[in-house]
């Protein structure tokens, strides 16, 4: 009887052991696929913003290129003047003028440093730092890279931002690669040209949200459940990755915030984020 009874007890901790060792195992693994799932979505959204930087670059090398031809033309027309003429023949009208030209060259040549400073803001990895910041403010860093495409395409921009907003917890890179995720969408919504709206407000309950409005073709019901899908996409095979709105809705999700979207066929589409206020 007493062997019996050892014997069970010896199985019983030998059990016990064994649940230990494969609840042990099945931990480890729940960390390594947690690991594994969180580097593939940093990847998805590294992927997207590059694809996002690829479509912005016809944007980019127009907005160099004006203040660049400011830089060359009015430093070309100064040192033309300067060799026609000897030190005692330029008259204070002419310096007047020099200085006029002087200052749109280094107004030009800023204009080029923010550009390139947004731009490799927005492609750098930015990882999840999550601050206060100014909502309007981002809007407006990321239109430094859309707003030229959007006039090509006849786009009308109209912002409508609240001067009295709180200030939202975000992270400024990610939040400019929804945003300008968004306007893209809008733009390519509407081929024939129209009317983009940007709108900032408060709520009541501790979010500011932000609404992006276009009078495009708008999306068909049997889609607009489906938007959010990782690599659900209505356009053309190679025109687009299906990862934009689905990393966007991620990124956002993340910070706290959500995204919804109203549509209806040819009338048009508002997507609205909405984000946590700092406490």
């Amino acid at each position: 009887m007493g062997q019996t009874f050892n014997q069970m007890i010896a199985e019983l901790k030998k059990s016990k052991e064994q649940i230990q060792q494969d609840n042990q195992t099945l931990d480890q693994r729940v960390k390594d696929r947690t690991k594994e799932l969180q580097a593939a979505q940093l990847q998805m959204v590294q992927s997207d913003k590059l694809a996002s930087i690829g479509q912005l670059a016809a944007s980019i090398s127009h907005e160099l290129s004006n203040p660049l031809s400011s830089v060359l033309g009015f430093s070309q027309y100064i040192l033309e003047e300067m060799r026609k003429k000897r030190a005692e023949e330029i008259t204070h009208e002419d310096f007047d003028i020099y200085i006029k030209r002087l200052s749109q060259i280094e107004r030009a040549a800023q204009r080029c440093k923010s550009i390139i400073e947004n731009l490799l803001t927005f492609a750098r990895t930015s990882g999840t730092e999550i601050k206060p910041l100014d909502i309007n403010h981002v809007i407006e860093d990321t239109l430094v890279f859309t707003k030229y495409q959007l006039e090509m395409k006849k786009i009308h921009l109209e912002k409508n931002f609240s001067p009295t907003l709180s200030m939202i917890n975000g992270n400024q890179h990610q939040l400019q690669q929804v945003f300008t995720n968004l306007i893209i969408n809008a733009e390519q919504a509407m081929e024939n040209g129209g009317k983009l709206t940007i709108s900032t407000m408060p709520t009541n309950n501790g979010y500011v949200e932000v609404h992006f409005s276009d009078t495009g073709a708008g999306i068909a019901p049997e889609n607009l459940k489906k938007i959010f899908e990782p690599f659900f996409t209505t356009k053309p095979v190679g025109e687009g990755t299906g990862l934009g709105l689905s990393v966007s809705y991620k990124i956002i999700q993340d910070m706290g915030g959500d995204i919804a979207v109203e549509s209806k066929v040819g009338r048009g589409t508002v997507f609205k984020v909405r984000l946590h206020v700092t406490a």
